[in-house]
């Protein structure tokens, strides 16, 4: 279910997208895809809050997994790309992925 704005039929702006398996994303909408800033619940819990371009995380952004380790960094094409700091267990590992 979608509740946010349209344009020429399409979502297009800002709003928010619940599936039917509980997922959710709240952000910004280009030509039905996430696009722009947005926050996505998964099932799990897990949460990614960050940039979107073409429905896939692109840009910089933040991952909490389910686990509660936690990724800050960069995305490319929906996968971790360039440099970020994972945390688990209060440790951090700075990389390039």
């Amino acid at each position: 279910m979608y509740t946010g704005q349209w344009a020429n039929n399409l979502l297009e702006g800002v709003g928010v997208y619940q599936w039917k398996d509980g997922k959710s994303y709240r952000g910004e909408w280009l030509k039905n895809q996430q696009n722009g800033m947005g926050i996505f619940v998964n099932t799990d819990k897990s949460t990614y809050e960050g940039e979107y371009k073409n429905d896939k995380k692109d840009g910089f952004g933040v991952y909490i997994f389910a686990d509660g380790r936690e990724f800050e960094g960069w995305w490319q094409n929906g996968k971790q790309h360039g440099l970020g700091i994972l945390e688990s267990k209060g440790k951090q590992k700075y990389g390039v992925w």
